[in-house]
């Protein structure tokens, strides 16, 4: 069920062109890498860095995805907007 839900989201991406690079970044490649940190030890503290950054991460992806929501007409505006996006959103994975 998950394999076929995961199948259909990805050809759902690759059909509409430049949007299957931002669905693998922006949601594909963090949740594994979400997974993969919560699967980790907690440190003393009782969360560890890398945690932090991903929740920092999805943090920033729900403000950036909620204003594009609402302000679609003024990010249409944007030159490459799509392209400014896949950047910061990268570079929050690193």
């Amino acid at each position: 069920m998950i394999l076929a839900s995961f199948i259909g989201f990805v050809l759902g991406c690759a059909l509409i062109g430049i949007n299957f690079l931002l669905c693998l970044v922006e949601t594909i490649i963090p949740i594994h890498l979400t997974l993969v940190s919560m699967g980790k030890s907690q440190t003393d503290k009782g969360i560890s860095d890398m945690q932090k950054k991903w929740l920092v991460y999805w943090t920033i992806y729900g403000l950036i995805d909620f204003a594009e929501l609402n302000l679609s007409k003024i990010f249409g505006l944007l030159p490459n907007w799509h392209y400014h996006k896949l950047i910061v959103l990268g570079l929050l994975m690193t």
